[in-house]
């Protein structure tokens, strides 16, 4: 199993942990009612039929911004569910931009071949997303999906893919490529010799270190070998690197064209993300995250790229969620969703995905297992629904426990305050056992 899948996992095993059981009396229930309206799916995701999905239109409003999240990553029911819902909402013409959890700079591969240029599309799934989401069948399948419907409409109505994430796989050390904002840089500015020389002899002698060692026993050089004035040497080379390109940005607009000059200053401000997420690594002085911080600066800037045009974002919930904290301040820090909250309010609607159990191990329920609408869903036989969080109800304005990271405590969330739309799975299935059935 690739070790940044246990990673994941271990955030998440909290989700199957009914440590705040909801039906702590019979008066607690009584205050839910029974107001609730799901809307079932079937068991089986891959095919939703428009009527299932048509009630969600209402739900979403006139948001800009949709969050679809999944609540653990690379299990099979959510990304179908995505699948899904990205095709509806396309056709509908609700959006025309998607955001993956994902690099922003290798996505421009993403995007040129959704748009018709001649990219094989395993180079697009190897290099164009990051953390091996490529090995994701229904990845491919969503990007071949949206190439052919650009071929039957009209410009206006393309549908533009991006990651939204920091560049390379933060913080996974076995995946990560800190270096891929400053490489993509580099690579534009091969064509201005001058350029190309005087920053890559000024990086030169810090790339070795650019990266988080994979393996503890390792000699060689990585990111905590680099001291504080080094770091502040390396920002000044990037800050001086913007200030040239901003010199020369017409004469670069002449010869390559302004898209291509926009997706060299996001590179640059990628690699700033990059430098400035492995300096903030046990850094206390740190009170942000840079990752987080960067998801926010790469979703305005495909906003601005994308004017008008309303964008689905998905990412793991932890990612999307408008609220998330712990019990012992170890997240401290505000997380993307919660950037994004406060900067586009009302514009915001967030899908949140919740699930029972996974089907390669035996954990505990989630939390709704004793609640009111869960046992009257398991009655009904709902396998799958979604439905919209009625935020003055009981049952939703209370803390849920959510995760427990390997740093240690209670990850938790308050889902009236964190989610819009609450998408149920009862069990979900490890996508690497579903591929190998298919």
């Amino acid at each position: 199993m690739p070790k940044y899948l246990i990673i994941a996992l271990g955030l998440l095993l909290g989700s199957c942990s009914n440590e705040s059981k909801t039906a702590d009396s019979k008066e607690e229930n009584s205050e839910v009612g029974i107001d609730y309206n799901p809307h079932s799916l079937p068991d089986d995701l891959s095919n939703i039929s428009e009527d299932e999905l048509t009630p969600i239109l209402p739900m979403l409003g006139d948001a800009r911004i949709i969050g679809i999240s999944e609540g653990t990553h690379e299990f099979i029911e959510p990304i179908q569910f995505r699948n899904e819902l990205l095709k509806f909402l396309i056709e509908k013409k609700r959006i025309h931009v998607i955001g993956l959890e994902s690099g922003l700079i290798e996505s421009k591969l993403v995007n040129d071949y959704v748009h018709g240029k001649n990219v094989p599309i395993d180079s697009v799934l190897n290099y164009g997303l990051v953390c091996n989401f490529g090995k994701i069948n229904l990845n491919r399948d969503l990007l071949e999906w949206v190439r052919e419907y650009n071929q039957e409409v009209s410009v206006d109505d393309m549908v533009s893919i991006y990651g939204y994430d920091i560049p390379g796989c933060a913080p996974n050390p076995i995946t990560e490529n800190s270096r891929s904002g400053i490489n993509y840089i580099l690579n534009f500015l091969r064509t201005d010799s001058a350029m190309f020389d005087k920053y890559t002899s000024s990086l030169d002698p810090y790339m070795p270190m650019l990266h988080i060692k994979d393996n503890p026993e390792s000699k060689e050089p990585h990111f905590w070998d680099i001291d504080s004035t080094q770091w502040d040497d390396i920002f000044v080379i990037l800050d001086e690197l913007e200030s040239d390109l901003e010199l020369s940005k017409s004469e670069y607009i002449k010869e390559v064209g302004e898209d291509e000059v926009m997706w060299a200053f996001a590179a640059v401000k990628g690699a700033k993300q990059n430098m400035d997420y492995l300096r903030s690594i046990g850094n206390p002085a740190y009170d942000y995250s840079p990752r987080e911080l960067g998801q926010l600066e790469n979703l305005e800037w495909i906003l601005k790229k994308e004017e008008g045009k309303n964008i689905a974002a998905f990412a793991h919930i932890g990612h999307l969620a408008k609220e998330i904290h712990m019990n012992n301040g170890g997240m401290s820090v505000p997380m993307g969703g919660e950037h994004i909250a406060e900067e586009h309010g009302d514009n915001y609607v967030v899908i949140g995905n919740f699930y029972r159990k996974l089907d390669w191990f035996d954990g505990d329920p989630l939390v709704l297992e004793d609640s009111l609408i869960a046992n009257q869903l398991k009655k009904e036989g709902i396998k799958n629904f979604y439905m919209a969080v009625n935020k003055t109800d009981t049952l939703w304005n209370k803390e849920w426990p959510f995760g427990k990271p390997s740093s240690g405590g209670q990850v938790y969330m308050n889902p009236a305050q964190a989610v819009d739309i609450f998408l149920y799975n009862d069990v979900q299935t490890w996508l690497y056992h579903y591929q190998e059935d298919e």
